[in-house]
């Protein structure tokens, strides 16, 4: 008898313990939760206690690091899993023998890609990119598997392959950021894809793939042009209106919340995929967003400025793509997309190249509040290339061409016009002013030859001699 008091003392013990873990990993989860509402404040107070480098080239000490994106959401958790998956198709070689004027407009787009951009400034080949992205017959579709939203792989009778995204919500919907609807919840929309590739060109960025509107027929381009059979499974009416929910995370792909068409007609975007590289590798290399407004990330950004750690290292500090994570934090700021888990660049220039500016579908959600805190790379650096602030302050100073006038007449040219309402058109303008006043708070603050630069340059080391920059 006085065993058996003792074992059950004991299993009262440990139900106890479990009980009370649970609890307070339950608790954890709901405060890290919380806590990134707290993310939607001024950086004001972190430029005023921000010192970051007292001169630009004083860059080297320790490792820098990049925080832990293992985060405590169960969405986090399906992102991390679901990245980036191998695409199921090869792009052809081009053919140098032939002459630019006879190749097919997205062979150009392929040739034009360096090392710095995704594309030439005068791209003669653009206009007609776009044209066939929306008029050229679609010869097969197939889920795309990869990442967290409901996305096909398009293969085109010219040989071109596309990201086709369906509509999903009307352009009114406006979606909360709040408690109920957070911003790892929201749905990505076709039209933002659209305007990001625009506003990526305004911007003079030219990071982005080409991308346009379409409106297909949902039995003749995706019923008709598809064996696969998990997206033809999820196929059904609804009255007259043809829906299917595809496949991708469950938040996302679900019967709740099905993509339908207007009968069977359906708005998509039609993003241009990249070439290949060697044939058998995702021309795309992901590297995680130090400043991702993932739970647990975006806990360690808000608590310390992390732009000095980040600089210490002085891989960092290489090639061009920390100043364009400045900038991409601009292009965030401006579109309002907190879907920034990951930086991508192209693999066969490595961290030599470009920040390729992809996956903007949640942007343009909420045009009437605006968030500093996807400002955070600028505003805790304290560092633009001069050309870009030189260049935002124009389009902000001139008020008869506003960068909303701009967007305005581009996509009006759009197949699915008009890709924006005139809240989102305008608060463009309004957060580009704040852009410019976070600068110009730096500039106050350190002085413009500290703030405005073209390069970050590492000074020269004492054991091997040289300069790196």
């Amino acid at each position: 008898m006085r065993i058996r008091w003792r074992y059950m003392f004991w299993g009262w013990v440990f139900l106890s313990c479990t009980t009370l873990i649970t609890i307070f990993t339950v608790l954890r989860e709901v405060d890290l939760v919380s806590g990134v509402e707290t993310l939607h404040q001024s950086f004001r107070q972190t430029l005023q206690n921000t010192d970051i480098l007292k001169g630009i080239n004083l860059i080297g000490g320790q490792e820098g690091w990049f925080s832990d994106h293992e985060n405590a959401s169960g969405y986090d958790q399906w992102i991390l899993s679901n990245r980036r998956q191998k695409h199921h198709w090869e792009a052809k070689p081009l053919n140098r023998e032939k002459t630019s004027r006879h190749m097919p407009a997205w062979q150009r787009f392929f040739d034009d890609i360096t090392r710095d951009q995704m594309y030439s400034r005068n791209a003669g080949y653009m206009s007609a990119l776009l044209k066939e992205l929306v008029k050229t017959e679609i010869k097969s579709v197939a889920l795309y598997h990869g990442g967290s939203q409901l996305k096909l792989q398009v293969r085109l009778a010219d040989g071109n392959y596309a990201m086709l995204k369906p509509m999903r919500n009307p352009r009114k919907f406006v979606y909360g950021y709040n408690e109920d609807q957070p911003f790892w919840l929201d749905i990505e929309r076709h039209n933002a894809e659209v305007a990001a590739f625009h506003l990526d060109r305004i911007l003079n960025f030219r990071r982005s793939p080409p991308c346009a509107g379409r409106v297909i027929n949902m039995s003749r381009d995706i019923m008709e042009k598809t064996i696969d059979k998990e997206l033809l499974n999820t196929f059904f009416t609804n009255g007259i209106n043809h829906c299917f929910t595809g496949k991708c995370a469950p938040w996302f792909c679900n019967k709740d919340y099905p993509v339908c068409g207007k009968g069977e007609m359906l708005e998509v975007s039609m993003c241009q995929f990249l070439p290949n590289y060697k044939s058998d590798e995702d021309p795309v290399m992901d590297k995680p967003y130090p400043w991702s407004h993932g739970v647990r990330e975006a806990a360690v950004w808000m608590d310390q400025n992390i732009c000095e750690d980040l600089l210490h290292n002085t891989a960092n500090a290489e090639g061009r793509f920390f100043l364009d994570l400045i900038e991409q934090s601009i292009f965030d700021f401006l579109i309002r997309n907190y879907d920034r888990h990951h930086f991508h660049m192209l693999r066969q220039f490595g961290t030599k190249g470009f920040v390729v500016v992809l996956d903007n579908g949640k942007g343009f959600g909420n045009p009437y509040t605006d968030d500093p805190s996807l400002l955070a790379p600028l505003a805790q650096c304290c560092i633009i290339r001069q050309s870009t602030y030189r260049y935002l302050d124009k389009l902000h100073r001139n008020k008869r061409e506003r960068l909303s006038d701009h967007m305005r007449i581009v996509l009006s040219q759009d197949a699915i016009a008009p890709v924006l309402t005139e809240a989102h058109l305008e608060a463009l303008d309004r957060r580009l002013a704040i852009v410019i006043e976070t600068v110009r708070d730096c500039i106050h603050l350190h002085g413009s030859r500290r703030v405005l630069v073209e390069h970050l340059q590492i000074p020269v080391s004492e054991n091997t001699g040289r300069t790196e920059t």
